[in-house]
C-alpha cells in the first residue's frame, strides 16, 4: 500500500487537457485522471497523459456520452486513475502471388513426306507459364494496455487499491486501427457502470 501511495504523489500534476465544464459545475459523479507510462518501466510516467486519439475521442464523442464521468486535471481531485501504456513491435511477413509469364512463338516447319515432296509451313503462337513469386513487406503493430484503479482512503491517506478494477488490450496493425483510443472507451464505458 505504501507503494501505491508514493506512486499517487509522484504523478504528474498538469494533464493536457483542461477540466470540463461539467466537472467545474459538480454535475460529474466519477472522476478519473489520465497518466500515460512507459511500455517497459512503468515507473517511468509522461505527463502526456493523453494521446492525439484518445484527446479527440474524449471531446468529440466521450464527454458528450458519458456524463457522468469527467476527466480532471490534478490526482487530488480524482476518484479513478486511468493508466496506460503503448508499444509499438515491428514484423515481417511474406505475400505468394501468382506471376504469369507469356512467350511469343513463331517459325517455319517443312515436312518431307515419304514419296519425297516437301511441305513448308508457318507457325504463330503462345505459352503461358505461371509461378509463385514472395514478396517480403514489413508492418507495425501497435499494442495498448490500460489499467483502471480505485482511490481509497486508509487511515486518513488516499491510496490506489493494490489490485487493478478495471483491464484493457488492444492492438492494431491498420492504419485506421486506434487501440489508445479503444482502452479509453473501454474504461470510460466501464465507469460510467458503476454506482
Amino acid at each position: 500500500m505504501k507503494r501505491f501511495h508514493l506512486l499517487l504523489m509522484a504523478l504528474p500534476l498538469v494533464l493536457i487537457l483542461p477540466c470540463p465544464v461539467q466537472a467545474q459545475l459538480g454535475i460529474c459523479r466519477i472522476h478519473l485522471f489520465a497518466v500515460s507510462r512507459d511500455w517497459d518501466n512503468p515507473e517511468r510516467q509522461r505527463g502526456d497523459s493523453l494521446s492525439a486519439q484518445q484527446l479527440k475521442w474524449w471531446l468529440k464523442d466521450g464527454q458528450k456520452k458519458f456524463k457522468d464521468v469527467c476527466l480532471v486535471s490534478r490526482p487530488d481531485e480524482a476518484d479513478y486513475f486511468f493508466f496506460w501504456a503503448e508499444k509499438w513491435q515491428n514484423h515481417q511477413a511474406e505475400i505468394i502471388t501468382p506471376k504469369t509469364t507469356t512467350t511469343e512463338h513463331s517459325g517455319t516447319v517443312t515436312t518431307t513426306s515419304t514419296n519425297g515432296s516437301m511441305t513448308t509451313g508457318t507457325y504463330h503462337g503462345t505459352s503461358s507459364t505461371t509461378t509463385n513469386e514472395t514478396t517480403t513487406y514489413d508492418y507495425a503493430t501497435q499494442y495498448v494496455s490500460a489499467y483502471v484503479y480505485k482511490v481509497e482512503t486508509i487511515e486518513g491517506k488516499r491510496q490506489l487499491r493494490s489490485i487493478p478494477v478495471f483491464r484493457a488490450n488492444h492492438k492494431g496493425q491498420l492504419r485506421w486501427s486506434k487501440p489508445d483510443k479503444d482502452v479509453l472507451v473501454d474504461a470510460v464505458k466501464y465507469l460510467a457502470r458503476q454506482k
